[in-house]
């Protein structure tokens, strides 16, 4: 009963969030600025993380990121802890309703983003929120869930004979058509 009440709330939250994606198509070369959300426990996310980093860098953009890890054991990824513009926060610092709840995270949710990359493979409410509250001209994710919050969508696997693709190849595949297009 306690999961249905805490469900129905975030909902309501999710709803009562404006959108402040402003659906503008930004090529990788024209970005200044790009945030990173992700679960700090998905498989291959640091391999898919160096491979964001070693591009924004190519094109001298900064870029921010939130990780949340949602393990039991209050851990956080600590492959991660020397990028020295990701954030990782814990269950813990989260309030009941799994709002980020530390400076950091609203630090990170009051900056504008040209590019914001959505990491995460499952169903969130702490990634949902944390996308809804960033400021930003373009949303890429791979979650089919949260499909209708993307502006670019990144799906693989779709028919039963093939797999669907890891984390690195999603991160490969939309920084291939993020050079590609033409800022609107």
């Amino acid at each position: 009963m306690f999961n249905f009440i805490v469900r129905a709330f975030q909902r309501h939250t999710l709803r009562k969030l404006p959108s402040l994606n402003k659906k503008k198509y930004h090529s990788l070369e024209d970005a200044r600025s790009v945030a990173i959300v992700f679960n700090s426990q998905e498989s291959e996310i640091v391999e898919a993380i160096g491979i964001l980093d070693k591009e924004l860098k190519k094109f001298g953009i900064s870029y921010k990121g939130l990780g949340i890890s949602f393990t039991k054991d209050e851990t956080t990824n600590s492959k991660l802890d020397h990028y020295p513009y990701i954030v990782q926060i814990l269950k813990k610092e989260t309030n009941w309703l799994s709002i980020p709840t530390i400076e950091q995270a609203e630090t990170f949710y009051k900056g504008e983003y040209d590019i914001l990359f959505d990491l995460s493979l499952q169903p969130s409410f702490a990634i949902e929120y944390s996308i809804k509250r960033c400021k930003c001209g373009m949303i890429v994710g791979y979650c089919p869930e949260r499909e209708e919050m993307y502006d670019l969508c990144i799906k693989g696997g779709e028919g039963k004979r093939e797999a669907r693709p890891s984390l690195a190849e999603y991160v490969k595949q939309s920084i291939q058509y993020l050079t590609i297009i033409k800022s609107k």
